[in-house]
């Protein structure tokens, strides 16, 4: 009996997916932690007559990199959260757009709500800016080159936000556009911080001359 043969596999993950394959006649395949090696297999468990035909590979590798993977993202994240800077990928031969987190909070929506589209990311600039935001990229996919620029974002509630962009074209062998890339940071409140100074200054130039006259 593997239970005896394996006493530390009892009460494990392992057991119940095994347990479930000898009960419902059905194969299963997940992947299970081996604590006395530290590793990692995917195991597969397949009914026969016979018990289990168990198959087993090190997955070990392949995890770890998962779980540095995911560090990184979780670690890209927050810092994007904390500087308020979100990501953005554009696939030009499908029109799939990508955002990252921090870009759904930027426009006031959760990552979860639903899937983004080219369409429906647009639609959340403002419209006095689309015609030239539009011009912006298209010419820097034309020239090759970089852009950023600033923008306003209207949100659901119907309140705007000021955004910084950055983007770059990437093309194939032939020099066909197939994606571009880029970042978008909110900057509303470092854009009203300008605005009160300017306000504060203008103030206190007009005072000035009300006390000179």
């Amino acid at each position: 009996r593997v239970w005896d043969a394996f006493p530390e596999t009892v009460g494990t993950p392992f057991e119940r997916m095994c347990r479930r394959a000898a009960d419902s006649g059905a194969a299963v395949e997940f992947d299970a932690f081996y604590a006395p090696q530290g590793r990692w297999y995917a195991v597969g468990a397949f009914p026969s007559p016979d018990g289990l035909l168990m198959q087993f590979r090190d997955v070990t590798d392949r995890k770890q990199v998962e779980e540095a993977l995911s560090r990184s993202e979780a670690q890209l994240s927050e810092a994007q959260e904390l500087a308020h800077i979100g990501s953005w990928s554009w696939d030009l031969a499908t029109g799939t757009l990508t955002w990252s987190d921090e870009h759904y909070r930027i426009v006031g929506l959760r990552p979860e709500q639903s899937p983004m589209t080219f369409d429906r990311g647009v639609g959340y600039i403002h419209p006095d800016d689309r015609p030239w935001v539009d011009d912006t990229v298209q010419r820097a996919m034309a020239d090759g080159q970089p852009y950023e620029c600033r923008l306003r974002i209207r949100r659901d509630d119907g309140t705007v936000r000021v955004a910084h962009s950055r983007g770059r074209t990437v093309y194939d062998e032939t020099g066909r556009p197939v994606r571009m890339f880029g970042t978008i940071h909110d900057i509303t409140e470092r854009v009203q911080a300008e605005a009160d100074r300017e306000r504060g200054r203008a103030e206190i130039g007009r005072a000035s001359c009300r006390e000179r006259v």
